[in-house]
């Protein structure tokens, strides 16, 4: 600490002496500058007095020589061209002359002066009594403390009058040097040959020493500079060192010394005053570092004290952690580890692995589907003598020993991924449980339902007919049952699909209402529903899942609520341009639920306004899936219980809130006659492919609808050519087309439409094979009207246009009861129940049923016979339906083939689909359901 003071004292004396010089160096460099400053200065001012100099006779000889002047006073035309000239050369020597006269031999005079208070000119012709003298030769006069200069007027070599300017020096002088003169630090004066200072704009009247020397200099023409004295007059007289530079100038014959002054006290003061101010700042300062330094030296010294204790404790720390710790170099050699790591590394204590070389890790990467859940990092094997470990590996960046190293963390999760394995294999076999659980009891539920079906049909006594109700209510009580199990399966399991896809809001809330009430005609609860206006009716999102949220809550609902009011109402929470958050709001005067009961009944993520409860309910999967669904679709589920009072003041009921996320699906306004079009052949449609080709199975749907067709390859001039086609007429393109396929974004056609304005001016369609996902929102974002999905039917293009064009003729429905072609379908599938259930209610449509009691019996009677429509089973012993549908359709290809199975697992659609069937009925099937395939797939002939 001493050593450190005794070097800043030091040094702060080194300063000073540093900064001492460094002002007189500064001192000297500001009097040389100042020098050279009054050399310009002094040289520019000459140089502008030699100009005035060089031209003021030579001006004033053309005035006398560039009209004949000698008519002045008789020729009124020269004289006014003459005094126009002469006070054009008043103006441009007005600094310097006061006066102009001319006269000639007979005595007249014209004398010219300037008013400069008024700005105007003073002038006027007489004839003097006597005439005035004249000079045959220029000639410079002294005229008090003026001077007058005489200039003859020659006519043919003889003078006839006299041109004479009055000259004032002084004034002169003035405006030369009224820009350089600075009262307090520089001023001007000008001495003659004779030694005389005849013009001093300092002030005070003052002398100069060593003016002999200028005196000399002038008479030699030389300039230059010298530093002198100067004292001014009077009782405050005072005598003070001064700078001087000077030049040499000739007017009018005269010679002048030019001298430019500054005082030296000036920058002496200058200079000392900023170095006493300066120098007592930089010793205040450097006296408050010293004073911060001692006391941050000290603060320091207790922190490294502390620092030291504190390191060694986490050191401490360290070594006891069960994590491994490992700190290498750059050379990858081990400066550091704890006891867990060398454990890790098969080393008896930390002492061991220290000084060796790190292993190279990067290629004992382990497959795990957890590591970012971990942090960042990295999960690798490990070989130890008890066996494969599976560790965790965090890389750090450290400072260690002021060395760039690297901090290893290594953490032991070998139990954590033990534990992981098996809760995987655990809800694999809980998954495939419940497939098979699904699989085996929607087999006997298709059987009763569609036997119930049947009977509901049947002229049966009415206590009969009230069985059979009774009894289809409680098969489908049991398959719903089913679903809500399969569907948290799929949720907890990360395999639930939502769709996107349009749909009308107040329709969906309608339906579920409906639906409660027909499940429960005879309940005396009153059910009703409220949508604010906001709330769009047109919207994106998946209805099927919002539809099981809303029918689950309400069948809670209805089941704790044993009079009185169930209400459910929807507002707009935010928005934020097409994208929606919709709040729901399902309100009983039902039962009252404790928080456990709450949380039992929806999860764990509810929150109560109370603790008060007279009922408690079992758990049930309905309002669990409500909470896991709500969740899926980007919102969140809120329960809180009691939710009012009845009229006896009694609190009761259960308040649920939860919201969703929707897109906008409003279409922008067309600026066309959609109303023209009768006739499908009327709509001319430009069909816009990628520049890698088309699809050829959309082009021939819409050949087969019979729409006149066009194709084109998206290029950067094709808004242009749609553009240039649009005052056509009837003639013009009215539909447009995009194709949206996996080497081709429809999408980008479509943003340039939109920008370019040509979406508003047709029908814009989209077809695409791609996944669907998030295309119906960037469809409205984009102005697209509609979005097919492949594959679809030609009647569903037809819907689409018909729904657009509302002007174009139905065709005429195809299971009429007059219908005379009656479409024949062949019904596959092993189990005898399952074909007499869907032979009986293709009865109840008129449609006549053949039956294949296996895949091999189906190919054979595909075979033999073409049938409108193929039911397929999909497990079946032997040959299956997926490579039945294969068979049938390598031989018949255009056999239409739906797949009718009670696996409904998504994987199953999606080979469904890859095998070339049309689409997948789940079992159990209702009639309404075959009725729309049969309507969809049956071509007459």
């Amino acid at each position: 600490m001493k050593r450190a003071s005794l070097a800043a004292y030091i040094a702060f004396i080194l300063l000073m002496l540093v900064t001492s010089l460094f002002y007189i160096s500064l001192y000297r460099n500001q009097i040389e500058y100042s020098n050279k400053l009054l050399d310009r200065q002094v040289m520019i001012a000459g140089s502008d007095i030699d100009n005035t100099s060089m031209y003021i006779i030579s001006d004033l000889t053309e005035i006398g020589f560039s009209d004949d002047i000698t008519l002045f006073f008789a020729d009124p035309g020269v004289n006014e061209r003459v005094r126009e000239k002469m006070k054009l050369y008043y103006s441009k020597y007005s600094d310097i002359i006061v006066g102009l006269m001319f006269y000639n031999t007979n005595g007249d005079v014209y004398t010219l002066f300037k008013d400069e208070e008024r700005n105007s000119w003073l002038d006027g012709s007489y004839r003097a009594q006597t005439v005035p003298t004249m000079h045959t030769m220029d000639k410079l006069e002294p005229d008090r403390d003026r001077y007058k200069y005489y200039l003859p007027v020659l006519h043919e070599g003889e003078v006839l009058g006299n041109l004479v300017i009055t000259i004032d020096f002084r004034r002169y002088f003035s405006g030369i040097f009224a820009k350089y003169n600075l009262e307090k630090y520089q001023w001007q004066w000008v001495i003659s040959d004779s030694g005389t200072i005849i013009f001093d704009n300092g002030g005070d009247k003052r002398s100069y020493t060593n003016v002999d020397r200028i005196t000399r200099a002038l008479e030699q023409g030389n300039s230059g500079r010298l530093t002198h004295a100067m004292r001014t007059e009077g009782e405050n007289g005072k005598r003070e060192e001064i700078l001087s530079s000077y030049y040499p100038v000739n007017i009018l014959g005269l010679d002048f010394s030019l001298v430019f002054s500054a005082y030296m006290e000036f920058f002496q003061k200058y200079i000392v005053r900023n170095s006493v101010i300066l120098g007592l700042l930089t010793m205040l300062t450097i006296l408050f570092i010293i004073l911060l330094f001692r006391r941050f030296s000290r603060k320091q010294s207790k922190a490294l004290e502390m620092k030291t204790t504190s390191e060694a404790g986490l050191l401490s720390i360290i070594d006891r952690m069960p994590v491994g710790f490992i700190i290498h170099n750059k050379g990858m050699e081990i400066l550091r580890a704890n006891r867990q790591a060398a454990g890790l590394f098969a080393f008896e204590d930390e002492t061991a692995i220290t000084g060796k070389l790190m292993p190279d890790l990067s290629g004992n990467k382990y497959a795990m589907d957890i590591a970012g859940k971990l942090g960042e990092g990295k999960v690798i094997r490990l070989p130890s003598p008890g066996g494969e470990k599976i560790i965790f590996l965090n890389t750090v960046p450290v400072i260690y020993n002021g060395e760039e190293c690297t901090l290893e963390a290594l953490i032991d999760i070998t139990s954590l991924e033990l534990a992981r394995r098996h809760e995987a294999d655990a809800n694999i076999a809980k998954s495939e449980l419940l497939a098979r659980m699904s699989f085996e009891i929607r087999t006997p539920l298709n059987g009763i339902l569609g036997m119930t079906e049947m009977l509901n049909r049947s002229d049966l006594p009415e206590e009969s007919k009230e069985v059979a109700r009774l009894l289809r209510r409680s098969a489908e009580l049991l398959l719903t049952i089913i679903n809500d199990i399969f569907d948290v399966s799929k949720v907890e399991t990360g395999k639930m699909i939502l769709d996107e896809i349009p749909f009308r809001l107040r329709d969906e809330v309608a339906y579920c209402i409906n639906m409660i009430r027909r499940r429960n005609p005879e309940i005396p609860v009153k059910i009703e529903s409220e949508i604010e206006q906001a709330v769009p009716e047109n919207i994106i999102g998946d209805p099927y899942r919002l539809r099981q949220v809303i029918i689950n809550l309400m069948t809670n609902s209805v089941a704790g609520t044993q009079s009185g009011l169930i209400k459910l109402s929807c507002r707009v929470r935010k928005s934020e341009g097409n994208s929606f958050m919709l709040e729901f709001t399902l309100t009983d005067s039902g039962n009252t639920y404790t928080r456990a009961e709450i949380k039992r009944l929806f999860g764990d993520y509810i929150t109560t306004i109370s603790e008060r409860s007279d009922w408690a309910e079992d758990l049930k999967l309905g309002p669990v899936l409500a909470r896991q669904l709500t969740e899926l679709m980007g919102g969140e589920l809120t329960a809180e219980s009691p939710a009012m009072k009845d009229a006896s003041g009694q609190e009761k009921g259960l308040r649920v809130i939860f919201t969703i996320k929707v897109h906008l699906n409003e279409k922008i306004s067309k600026n066309i006659d959609l109303g023209m079009y009768a006739d499908v052949n009327d709509i001319r449609t430009l069909v816009i492919t990628g520049q890698q080709g088309r699809d050829d199975d959309f082009l021939s749907i819409m050949h087969r609808v019979g729409l006149p067709v066009s194709v084109t390859s998206f290029q950067k001039h094709t808004a242009s050519q749609i553009r240039s086609g649009l005052n056509s007429g009837t003639g013009r393109n009215i539909l447009l087309v995009l194709f949206d396929e996996p080497e081709n974004d429809g999408f980008e056609a479509a943003k340039v439409l939109m920008d370019e304005g040509l979406t508003s001016e047709h029908i814009v369609l989209m077809f695409t094979s791609r996944d669907p996902k998030g295309h119906w929102a960037r469809c409205v974002d984009l102005g697209i009207d509609h979005l097919l999905v492949k594959p679809f039917a030609p009647e569903d293009l037809m819907n689409v246009l018909r729904e657009h064009f509302p002007s174009l003729k139905k065709p005429v429905a195809r299971l009429d009861s007059d219908k005379t072609d009656i479409p024949v379908v062949l019904v596959v599938d092993d189990n005898y129940l399952n074909r007499k259930v869907v032979g009986s209610l293709l009865r109840v449509l008129g449609v006549s049923a053949e039956f294949a009691s296996g895949g091999a019996e189906a190919i054979d009677m595909a075979g033999v016979k073409s049938y409108d429509l193929i039911l397929m089973d999909l497990i079946m012993p032997e040959t299956d339906g997926f490579e039945a549908t294969r068979i049938i359709l390598s031989k018949n290809p255009s056999t239409q083939i739906i797949a009718l199975s009670a696996d409904n697992m998504p994987e199953t659609r999606l080979n469904v689909e890859k095998s070339g069937m049309k689409e997948l009925l789940a079992k159990p099937v209702t009639v309404e359901e075959l009725r729309r395939v049969i309507d969809r797939y049956h071509k007459p002939s």
